[in-house]
């Protein structure tokens, strides 16, 4: 009875979750390209790829990744809903999967003063930056979420994954970049003092974040 009440608890969880993102979906069909999205969208957004940005950003990630959203608005409302959606479901597994735990951070989101709504998911622009980048450091932190209870995720099957995603994530925005870099050495660092263990996984990351092209 208990499986199937579970069984039941994750059927429940993952329609909730579809219908968000459904919902997510058809709402950033109708977020309008504006700013510089018609830059990256048009032959100067090519002309900045043909130079790798030079003299443009450090952003290279983030740069591809508006490039491509500005030139479908299918592929830019199905990102959108996809990372949105993944942040509620991470930071709702963060937060211990709580009683009414989605709805909150779902309308947490959707109440974000206008000013951040505006710039970091409607702009795509700023989207490509700021909401992705987000959304990528908490797939981060949910991977080493469990070293305060003395459980470490040393899975040599992530690193390769883990490591593309800790090098591309230092690709987008300058204080992020930082962050998981910082992140990377405290949880070395924690790890080592706290539980006298090492995170192979982690050493293997963090110098893949060390890697950006200056």
């Amino acid at each position: 009875m208990g499986k199937l009440s579970l069984k039941n608890s994750r059927n429940k969880i993952i329609i909730v979750y579809s219908l968000i993102f459904i919902l997510l979906f058809l709402l950033c069909l109708l977020f309008p390209y504006s700013g510089d999205d018609w830059a990256w969208g048009s032959q100067i957004g090519l002309n900045r790829l043909n130079t790798w940005f030079e003299n443009y950003s450090g952003r290279y990630f983030g740069n591809l990744i508006v490039l491509a959203l500005t030139r479908s608005n299918f592929l830019k409302a199905f990102v959108m809903s996809f990372c949105l959606t993944g942040i509620i479901v991470i930071v709702n597994k963060l937060t211990g999967e709580q009683k009414n735990g989605v709805f909150i951070i779902s309308t947490v989101l959707v109440f974000m003063p206008v000013t951040v709504l505006r710039q970091a998911i409607v702009w795509t622009s700023g989207f490509a930056n700021y909401t992705t980048s987000i959304f990528l450091t908490l797939i981060y932190i949910y991977y080493v979420r469990n070293i305060y209870v003395g459980r470490l995720n040393n899975s040599f099957i992530a690193i390769i994954p883990l490591a593309a995603l800790g090098f591309a994530n230092t690709l987008i925005v300058e204080h992020l970049t930082i962050y998981n870099v910082i992140l990377s050495v405290y949880v070395l660092l924690f790890t080592l003092i706290k539980l006298k263990k090492f995170m192979f996984s982690i050493l293997l990351i963090l110098q893949a974040q060390l890697q950006v092209p200056c």
